[in-house]
């Protein structure tokens, strides 16, 4: 299973993006019914593409979730304690951030992220 982050989802959404290529790359041979949506990507993907682009870009998002029939998944009260703690912990990261580690570990995924700072933390936590 493979948790992606909204950065990589943005890329991989807007053509212009100038991660648009790596974005594809990344994904490429991706399984899509091992898609960790989780449901605040959702939101934070949503309102990033109608902020910075258009609300047809919203749309074509929409469209390529039912096309690929990825569904959202929503937190529980475990990932929310999971993230509270990654949170408090002495890091930068923003709590969205913890919530998508928390979920992609609870799920045993792997994160798929342009966020340096969001790998590395990844990368301590999961070992």
């Amino acid at each position: 299973m493979n948790a992606i982050d909204s950065s990589v989802l943005v890329a991989l959404l807007n053509e212009a993006d100038k991660h648009h290529s790596k974005a594809l790359e990344m994904l490429k041979g991706t399984d899509v019914e091992k898609v960790l949506l989780l449901d605040y990507i959702y939101i934070e993907v949503m309102n990033v593409l109608k902020r910075k682009y258009s609300i047809d870009l919203c749309r074509k998002f929409m469209d390529f979730l039912k096309f690929w029939n990825i569904e959202i998944a929503m937190k529980e009260f475990e990932e929310i304690k999971m993230a509270n703690a990654i949170f408090t912990e002495k890091n930068n990261l923003s709590f969205e951030d913890c919530l998508l580690i928390a979920g992609a570990m609870r799920r045993n995924a792997e994160l798929i992220t342009f966020d340096e700072e969001l790998k590395s933390a990844w990368n301590k936590l999961k070992k």
